[in-house]
């Protein structure tokens, strides 16, 4: 972005993250999105919409990762032999 778009508009913000129009002013209402109000106006500062999914996005990634450790831990570390197992059973119970 250059200066000239530093502040978008609501629409040019729905456009950019691919979401409804309604929906972005939904998103300002709710302080989802950080918004600057100047009158009846609404802009959207690009450098605080970067930060906060830069934010968003890393903490999803942290989350997920997390998960995933949690999940490895419960299958005994490498996730072998884990109590969904088909693999081929000995008679009498091995």
């Amino acid at each position: 972005m250059n200066d000239d778009t530093e502040l978008l508009t609501v629409p040019e913000t729905a456009r950019l993250l691919r979401i409804s129009r309604n929906l972005a002013y939904e998103l300002v209402a709710r302080g989802e999105l950080p918004a600057v109000r100047l009158g009846r106006v609404i802009r959207i500062p690009w450098h605080e919409l970067r930060a906060r999914i830069r934010a968003q996005a890393g903490g999803d990634r942290k989350r997920h990762q997390n998960e995933r450790s949690d999940k490895m831990e419960r299958l005994g570390g490498d996730g072998a032999g884990s109590e969904h197992d088909t693999g081929p059973r000995r008679p009498g119970g091995g």
